[in-house]
């Protein structure tokens, strides 16, 4: 297909030279012909501008643009501001688009004016797309601000094409996280009232990382990922106060704040929890029930037991990480 609204495609790599060929031929080899590509290259010291160059070289439609060192999410702001396209979407130099990836969502757009993103379904891969044979997350239910308050993502960030427009509404990638980043931009979309489209088809593949790099993760990275946390979920906080919407989402709030405060503890950052308890926002009643159990917890460190009484007493459920289930892949 060579006519249509322009597709941006952000490539944010660094150090990736190995994964991003083959990135970037699953890019090339979409259906839908009229899209821009930018691999935004974070300083990269291996052959990530090679590569991009290589493929410059040969296509147009591929740009190489090179960056001083600021993370992935100052890479994706600058391709993102590089970008001429009427619509976007970030894709990590290690993963993959099925061929229909980019056409499927034109078409979604197309068909639907009102759609500020069009998210496909994303399967997940070891050695090659299918191997594994299970999707990232299911669809259903359907309350997708619910779902990502309580840290159940439904999408990752390359499975959804966003409007430029809107994007443009949310906002920059923020750039001080650390962690959690393509988390704290879907939700910030889906907390400005995102219009989301989604699509039964598998139209990404996304590579299964190695084992987990928070089990050897040093007790201050630890922090400031749970500092990252906090951030994400004070933005929410506040966007749900601002717009009336906090009571329907009182549970979640309310349950993320003992998560962030109980890890917390376990770390014995008291700032942190003190933080963490500035976050409650139920109800009178509620409220200084939690401000209660918190001040124990910051005074006597029994976190454990002090947890348990207030979850019980408070009727609330420590949120899970819950994606990246064992739906099977259609």
């Amino acid at each position: 297909m060579s006519d249509g609204p322009l597709v941006g495609v952000v490539v944010p790599a660094q150090n990736r030279g190995d994964l991003l060929r083959e990135c970037l031929e699953s890019i090339q080899a979409q259906t839908y012909e009229r899209f821009e590509c930018i691999v935004a290259d974070d300083a990269s010291e291996d052959d990530v501008p090679e590569v991009a160059q290589s493929f410059a070289a040969r296509d147009p439609r591929f740009r190489h643009l090179r960056l001083e060192r600021g993370g992935a999410q100052r890479a994706r702001n600058a391709g993102w501001q590089a970008a001429a396209a009427e619509f976007l979407v970030f894709q990590d130099s290690d993963d993959l688009f099925a061929p229909r990836k980019l056409e499927a969502s034109v078409e979604a757009f197309a068909a639907r004016a009102e759609a500020d993103m069009v998210v496909g379904q994303t399967a997940v891969f070891e050695a090659e797309p299918g191997d594994l044979g299970f999707l990232w997350n299911a669809f259903e239910p359907a309350d997708h601000l619910r779902r990502f308050l309580r840290r159940d993502v439904v999408w990752p960030c390359q499975g959804a094409v966003w409007r430029r427009s809107f994007l443009d509404k949310v906002g920059p990638w923020r750039e001080a996280l650390t962690s959690n980043q393509d988390f704290d931009q879907n939700l910030r979309g889906l907390l400005a009232g995102a219009s989301v489209h989604l699509l039964d088809e598998v139209l990404v593949h996304v590579r299964l990382a190695g084992p987990s790099v928070s089990r050897g993760e040093s007790p201050e990275r630890k922090r400031q990922r749970l500092r990252d946390m906090e951030a994400v979920y004070a933005y929410a906080q506040g966007a749900l106060t601002l717009d009336g919407r906090l009571r329907d989402y009182r549970r979640e709030v309310a349950s993320q704040a003992m998560f962030l405060a109980r890890e917390s503890a376990a770390l014995g950052d008291q700032a942190a929890m003190q933080t963490v308890a500035r976050l409650h926002s139920l109800d009178a009643f509620r409220a200084s029930v939690a401000a209660v159990e918190v001040g124990l917890i910051l005074r006597t460190g029994r976190f454990a037991q002090t947890f348990g009484r207030l979850n019980q007493r408070l009727g609330l459920e420590l949120p899970q990480v819950q994606w990246m289930r064992t739906h099977r892949a259609p």
